[in-house]
C-alpha cells in the first residue's frame, strides 16, 4: 500500500489554525517502540482510555490528525477537504473536546482541547489494526528523532530554538553518516531533496506514511529504460497483487552528491517528476530528523 491509498495531505485545501499540542511532558529522551506493517510505523497508544495505534507520518502536517470513527469528535466544523488515492473522500474537521494522549514511552499524557480529524477506518481495515489517528509534522518538529527500522524504536530528543539537543543525552550511532540537508518550504512541511537519476534532477520528499514511490511519464519512464538506467516489475507491491501494478527498481541514485546505490520497490504512477523516500530506502539506515536544521541524517548499520 503505497502513500497514495492512504491519504494526500497536498490535496487537502488550505486549513488555517493547525491542532496545537499541549506537552505535559518533559523528558529530555524518550524511546517508542513501534511495530511495522508491511514497512508501517505503528505505535502503541490510548485517548481517553480507547486503546489503539497511531500511524508515524511525517507527510501530515498535523501533531495528531485523529480517527472520529474509533474516537466520538463533534463533525459539525468542516475545515478542508481532499481525497485519498484509492478514491475515498476525505472530510477534515475540528472541534474541542478535552482528550488525555497516552503514547508509550511517554511517562506523562499529552492534553488536547483541539483536534483535528476524518475518517480513516479505511486505513484501519487495510491494516487489520485499531488506528486511531496519525502522529505527524506538528509534533515532530519539536524534537530531533531517531527511527531505527531494524530495532523498532523511534527516539525523540527534545531541542531548543536553534535544534540542539542537550548534551548529556546526545545518542551516538556507530557507521558511515551522511547528512542530507532539506527544504520544507511546501503547505505541509514535508523534507523535500533533489535525487539525480541518470543525469535526471527529480525532486524527492522524505515520508515515514509511504512504502516509497515514482511519478514520471511514461516518455521518461522510456527514456530511463532505454538508458538501462531503471527496471520495472509488472503485478505485485509489498504483498498486493493487480496486474495494473508496475514497481520500479533504480540501478543507482545520489543526492547532494552522495551514492546511494540502488533504490527498489516504488510504486509507479504516471504524472510529473516526483520520487518519494519511504520505507524502501529508509530501512537502510538509521535515520536521524531534525526539522529546526532542516537535516537528515542517514546512518549506515552493519546488519
Amino acid at each position: 500500500m503505497n502513500k497514495s491509498l492512504v491519504i494526500v495531505f497536498l490535496s487537502i485545501l488550505t486549513v488555517n489554525g493547525f491542532s496545537q499540542t499541549s506537552k505535559t511532558n518533559e523528558q529530555a529522551k524518550i524511546i517508542i517502540p513501534f511495530h511495522l506493517f508491511d514497512g508501517f510505523i505503528l505505535i502503541d497508544a490510548e485517548i481517553n482510555e480507547l486503546k489503539g495505534k497511531f500511524l508515524l507520518d511525517t507527510a501530515s502536517p498535523f501533531d495528531f490528525f485523529l480517527n472520529h470513527e474509533k474516537i466520538p469528535l463533534d463533525t459539525t466544523n468542516i475545515i478542508g477537504e481532499g481525497a485519498a488515492g484509492s478514491g475515498q473522500k476525505i472530510v477534515v474537521h475540528k472541534s474541542n473536546e478535552h482528550l488525555s494522549i497516552k503514547i508509550e514511552g511517554f511517562s506523562d499524557t499529552i492534553i488536547k482541547n483541539e483536534n483535528i480529524h476524518t475518517k480513516l477506518n479505511f486505513v484501519a481495515e487495510f491494516i487489520g489494526l485499531n488506528i486511531i489517528g496519525f502522529v505527524g509534522y506538528g509534533f515532530l518538529k519539536d524534537y530531533e528523532f531517531s527511527i531505527n527500522y531494524d530495532k523498532q524504536i523511534l527516539t525523540l530528543q527534545r531541542i531548543d530554538e536553534k535544534g540542539n539537543t542537550l548534551r548529556s543525552e546526545q545518542t551516538t550511532f556507530l557507521g558511515k553518516k551522511t547528512t542530507i540537508d532539506f527544504q520544507n518550504n511546501n503547505e505541509i512541511n514535508i523534507p523535500e531533496v533533489v535525487v539525480q537519476i541518470c543525469g535526471q534532477n527529480i525532486p524527492a520528499f522524505f515520508d515515514t506514511g509511504s512504502q516509497g514511490g515514482i511519478r514520471i511519464s511514461e516518455r521518461q519512464k522510456d527514456s530511463l529504460l532505454l538508458k538501462n538506467c531503471i527496471n520495472e516489475t509488472k503485478g505485485i507491491h509489498y504483498g498486493i497483487k493487480k496486474d495494473s501494478i508496475t514497481t520500479i527498481q533504480f540501478h543507482n541514485i545520489s543526492i547532494q552528491e552522495n551514492n546511494f546505490g540502488r533504490l527498489n520497490n516504488l510504486l509507479l504512477t504516471k504524472g510529473d517528476s516526483q520520487l518519494t523516500l519511504g520505507y524502501s530506502f529508509l530501512k537502510n539506515y538509521i535515520s536521524v530528523w531534525n526539522y529546526k536544521k532542516k537535516t537528515i541524517q542517514l546512518i549506515e548499520t552493519n546488519k
